[in-house]
C-alpha cells in the first residue's frame, strides 16, 4: 500500500476535520431535535392525556401513548451516539496523520489528564435522553386501581413498564458503551519509563456492544436477567398490593423475599464466578432502585409521610447513578463506603417489610408498633443513604488551585 504524500495527508486531514465539524454540529442539533420533540409530547399530547380520567375504555389508547417517548427516546440515542462514537474516530484519525504535530487543534485537548469534558458531556446527554423516560412512569398511580380489578389490565400494565424498564436501562448501557470508546480514541501516544512510547488509540481493546456483554464477561446475561427479574418484582408489588387483602399482601412479602435472595446470588455470582464492570454495577444499582421505587409508591399512597420518604429516596438514588456514569474508576471511591450502602438497603427493605405487614388486618396497637418500626427504618434509610452522599461527595473533593484531589 502506497504511503500518501504530505499534501495528501493535508487533503484528507481537511476532509476529516470537515466532516468532524459538520458530525459535531449534527450531535448537537439532533439533541435539541429531540429535546424540542418531547417538550412537544409533554406540552400537546401527554398533558391532555393525564387530565383525562383513566378507565377501561382508554386504558389501550393511553398505554399506546405512553409508549411513544421511550421508543422516540431509543431512536435519538441511536443517532447521537452514532455521531458521537465518529468524532472520536475522525478525531483519532486526524491525529494519526501528523503524529509528530501534537498541538494541532484536535491533538491539544486530548493531552489533558483530566477527561472530566469527557465524562461531563456523556453524563449531561445521557440525562436528557432517560428522564423524560423516566417520567413517563408517573402512569403508574392511575394505572394501580384499575388493574388491581382486572387481570388483563395488570399485565398488560406490568409488559408495558418492563418494557420502559428495559428501554432505560438499555439507553444506559449505550452511553457507557460510547464513553468507552470515545475514552479510547481520545487518547494519544504517552511515553513509558524506557523513553519508548505506546499508542494508546492503538491498544487491543475489544470493541463489544452492550447488548453482547455475556461474550466477554462471564454469566454476563445471567446477572443481568438476575436484575431485571428483580426490577419486575418491584412492578409486580406495586400492580397487586391492596391493604387489608391478606392473600394479595403474604404475595407481596414473599416478593420481598425473593428479591432479596436475588440480591445475596448476583452478588455471590458477580464475586466468585466473574469480574466486576461499571455495566454491572450499574445493571444491579438501577434494579434495586426500580424494585425499591415500586414498592414505595402504593405504600406512598396509603400512608402520610411515605411521599417524602420516597422523594429522599429517589434523590439520592439519582445523586450517585450520577456519579456512577460520570467516571467508571469511581467505584474504588464507592467501595469504600460499602457497608453505607448495605445499611441504606437493608433499612429501606426493612420498612417496606414492616409497612406491608402492618397493613394486615389485625388489632390497633400491633398494627400501630409495626407501623413505628416501619417508619423508623424507612426514615433511617434514607438518613444513611444521604450519609453516604456526604461522605462520597468529601471524598471526591478537589483542590480548586490544582483540580486534584485534596
Amino acid at each position: 500500500m502506497a504511503i500518501p504524500s504530505e499534501d495528501q495527508k493535508k487533503d484528507f486531514y481537511k476532509a476529516a476535520r470537515d466532516e468532524i465539524v459538520q458530525r459535531v454540529t449534527l450531535r448537537d442539533q439532533t439533541l435539541v431535535a429531540y429535546i424540542a420533540a418531547a417538550g412537544a409530547y409533554f406540552g400537546f399530547i401527554l398533558s391532555d392525556q393525564m387530565a383525562k380520567p383513566l378507565s377501561p375504555d382508554n386504558f389501550i389508547s393511553e398505554m399506546l401513548v405512553i409508549l411513544v417517548l421511550p421508543i422516540l427516546s431509543l431512536v435519538f440515542t441511536y443517532v447521537i451516539l452514532q455521531h458521537h462514537i465518529m468524532i472520536g474516530k475522525m478525531g483519532d484519525f486526524t491525529r494519526s496523520l501528523f503524529p509528530e504535530k501534537p498541538n494541532h487543534w484536535d491533538q491539544y485537548y486530548v493531552t489533558w489528564e483530566d477527561r472530566r469534558y469527557l465524562s461531563a458531556r456523556t453524563l449531561s446527554q445521557a440525562l436528557l435522553l432517560i428522564l423524560p423516560v423516566a417520567y413517563t412512569l408517573s402512569f403508574l398511580p392511575r394505572v394501580i386501581p384499575l388493574v388491581r380489578s382486572n387481570r388483563t389490565f395488570l399485565v398488560m400494565a406490568v409488559v408495558l413498564f418492563l418494557f420502559i424498564f428495559l428501554i432505560f436501562i438499555l439507553i444506559v448501557r449505550l452511553h457507557i458503551w460510547a464513553y468507552q470508546i470515545r475514552k479510547r480514541t481520545d487518547q494519544v501516544d504517552i511515553q513509558r519509563g524506557d523513553g519508548s512510547s505506546v499508542d494508546l488509540t492503538k491498544t487491543e481493546v475489544p470493541h463489544a456492544s452492550p447488548l453482547d456483554c455475556g461474550v466477554f464477561r462471564p454469566f454476563g446475561r445471567t446477572l443481568f436477567g438476575i436484575a431485571v427479574f428483580r426490577a419486575w418484582l418491584g412492578l409486580f408489588v406495586l400492580c397487586i398490593y391492596s391493604p387489608g387483602d391478606a392473600r394479595l399482601l403474604t404475595v407481596c412479602l414473599v416478593v420481598i423475599i425473593a428479591a432479596q435472595v436475588s440480591d445475596h446470588i448476583d452478588g455471590l455470582i458477580a464475586r466468585t464466578k466473574t469480574f466486576p464492570t461499571v455495566a454491572g454495577y450499574l445493571q444491579d444499582s438501577v434494579a434495586d432502585k426500580i424494585f425499591h421505587v415500586g414498592c414505595l409508591i402504593p405504600l406512598a399512597i396509603n400512608f402520610q409521610f411515605v411521599p417524602v420518604l420516597l422523594w429522599c429516596v429517589v434523590a439520592r438514588e439519582l445523586i450517585i447513578l450520577g456519579v456512577r456514569a460520570a467516571d467508571r474508576d469511581i467505584e474504588t471511591t464507592l467501595k469504600k463506603f460499602r457497608w453505607h450502602s448495605i445499611l441504606h438497603v437493608g433499612l429501606l427493605r426493612t420498612g417496606i417489610f414492616a409497612f406491608i405487614v402492618g397493613s394486615f388486618d389485625m388489632v390497633q396497637s400491633l398494627k400501630m408498633s409495626i407501623l413505628i418500626v416501619a417508619y423508623s427504618a424507612l426514615s433511617a434509610g434514607a438518613c444513611f443513604g444521604f450519609v453516604k452522599v456526604v461522605l462520597v461527595a468529601k471524598a471526591l473533593a478537589l483542590d480548586p488551585r490544582t483540580l486534584k484531589p485534596l
